[in-house]
């Protein structure tokens, strides 16, 4: 049932968290786009912004479950917990669920116009590192689960949580790009009347 895809997953977890951690470039943007803001009501919303980048997300989402003693989703690109795996050990005995967005690289990158040759791109900024997190869960004794479907993702999320886990969803850096172009361009192309 329905396909996976970056904006899903985001208004997914969205509609299945009462706390929520959302890691830099896409995720934060994908849920700020695909989540009304009259829906947050009681829920909490958690990130690092600014200079901190995608450095230490792992570690501020451990402080986040202990400081607020409720169950926490986070919603993480690759890049993020590649960039802050050793703090997975402070995940243990925390109800925290990690959902990883696994682009296999900087799929924000694609968004921006930058003037270098498509391969230079992908190498030097996008940097796909064609890993996945099974091996880093269980390294720290976190249950891994793959997901493959809107389904699947949904069940997880609504299952209880009283210790970490890990949601590892593949997306393609190259299809959300299209994804996103396409979505804007058909929110330009509506027909809006804005007079009252």
């Amino acid at each position: 049932m329905g396909e996976l895809n970056e904006p899903v997953i985001a208004r997914i977890v969205g509609k299945h968290a009462e706390v929520v951690f959302l890691g830099n470039s896409m995720p934060v943007r994908d849920f700020d786009a695909s989540d009304r803001v009259e829906r947050l009501g009681g829920r909490l919303v958690f990130g690092n912004r600014g200079a901190s980048g995608i450095d230490g997300n792992v570690g501020s989402i451990a402080g986040v479950a202990r400081g607020c003693g409720r169950p926490v989703v986070a919603l993480l690109g690759d890049l993020a917990v590649l960039h802050d795996l050793n703090s997975l050990l402070l995940l243990r005995g925390l109800p925290v669920t990690l959902v990883v967005v696994n682009n296999d690289g900087g799929g924000i990158f694609r968004f921006l116009p930058l003037p270098v040759p498509e391969a230079e791109r992908e190498r030097l900024w996008e940097t796909p590192h064609g890993m996945d997190f099974v091996h880093a869960a269980a390294q720290f004794g976190i249950p891994y689960f793959r997901i493959e479907s809107v389904r699947e993702l949904e069940e997880c999320l609504k299952s209880p949580c009283d210790g970490p886990r890990m949601l590892e969803c593949r997306t393609d850096r190259a299809a959300n790009h299209v994804l996103h172009r396409d979505l804007a361009a058909g929110i330009t192309g509506l027909a809006i009347n804005w007079s009252l």
